[in-house]
């Protein structure tokens, strides 16, 4: 069993930087988009996406160690003759929850950061623009997994790409 759960992992790991950088790719043109239509100055754009930068890179970073702390737990839960470990399992719990608490802690901070360079009114339309455009990169995700058609009329692939 452990075996098996070990294969997933190392399945999904091998597969996260594909899709990473076809969402990576369509993430930088956009959010020059989305920059260039809130009129910023170039220190201001410049300074949003060095924010923008430094805090995904924490928030991946953590993202990744909560996955790994779930599949540690997954594993610890697994039957054994001595029965689950109870207390290693709530300190992995608590190591969990210091991280999400990492992860909430960096992105208010870099709310108030951008607030701080771009002004409220800019930083609500640059929330409300992020949040479509992720939007519609989850509805590609979802149809390149029924194998759907986009709006172009193509069928989409792994993390929205077009399969020919």
């Amino acid at each position: 069993m452990r075996k098996s759960v070990f294969a997933v992992l190392v399945v999904l790991i091998s597969f996260s930087p594909i899709f990473a950088q076809n969402l990576s790719t369509n993430f930088s043109n956009r959010e020059d988009v989305i920059l260039k239509s809130l009129k910023l100055s170039d220190t201001q754009i410049s300074q949003v996406k060095e924010i923008e930068k430094s805090v995904m890179s924490e928030v991946r970073a953590d993202r990744a160690n909560i996955q790994l702390l779930n599949a540690q737990i997954k594993v610890a839960l697994l039957p054994s003759t001595t029965g689950p470990d109870l207390n290693a399992i709530d300190k992995l719990i608590d190591q969990k929850a210091a991280l999400r608490a990492s992860v909430q802690k960096a992105l208010v901070a870099s709310q108030a950061k951008l607030v701080q360079i771009i002004g409220q009114d800019n930083f609500d339309s640059f929330m409300r623009m992020h949040h479509e455009f992720f939007a519609r990169n989850r509805t590609m995700a979802r149809r390149a997994t029924f194998g759907e058609k986009s709006e172009d009329g193509n069928t989409t692939g792994f993390g929205g790409g077009v399969l020919q």
